[in-house]
């Protein structure tokens, strides 16, 4: 695995492209022509202290841009980090913005590793694979706080990795070789 591609700039998506492009190349996807901007100025677009010294530090370390077309057929891994926030009316989690990427995705690089950081309903991985016809698709919490995102992404109390297969290993793996403790 080389090169990575994180599919959304929020405090999971910028915490991980930080902690990513410390061994991998990476990219960062969003449609938000603002946060490209600033990440491409290293700036950060959202408070979190070890992102914004990252920046500083690190200068130009991942490209952002706001076109998928530029990472498809290029990326080693996929990390999706959308929002699919929570209707307590329909008791449901918004899927859509996850359906339409994994759609994009696997029209272009049909088995291709997914890996999805973003809050889905039980049972979504699963269905996502028959759908797409991809068993590749992985799902792996985020136990991140905001403000410190990149912080409990270099030190973790846990890594989760929901998949028993030989790329769920893998991408535990580059996780605990990326982290700077012994995590559980």
């Amino acid at each position: 695995m080389k090169k990575i591609s994180i599919i959304g700039a929020g405090y999971v998506g910028i915490s991980l492209a930080c902690l990513f492009s410390k061994k991998y190349e990476v990219s960062i996807v969003d449609i938000d022509e603002k946060k490209i901007i600033s990440l491409n100025q290293n700036l950060s677009p959202i408070k979190d202290d070890k992102i914004i010294e990252f920046l500083n530090n690190y200068p130009n370390k991942f490209k952002a841009t706001t076109d998928i077309e530029i990472v498809l057929g290029k990326t080693d891994l996929y990390i999706l980090c959308l929002p699919t926030n929570y209707d307590a009316t329909t008791n449901n989690f918004d899927t859509k913005a996850l359906d339409l990427v994994i759609s994009t995705i696997t029209k272009s690089d049909p088995s291709t590793t997914i890996l999805i950081k973003s809050t889905v309903p039980v049972g979504y991985t699963d269905d996502v694979k028959t759908r797409f016809a991809n068993k590749n698709i992985i799902f792996s919490p985020e136990f991140l706080r905001e403000g410190h995102a990149l912080q409990d992404n270099l030190y973790p109390s846990r890594i989760v990795v929901g998949e028993d297969s030989k790329k769920g290993e893998e991408i535990l793996k580059v996780f605990q070789d990326l982290s700077e403790n012994e995590p559980i």
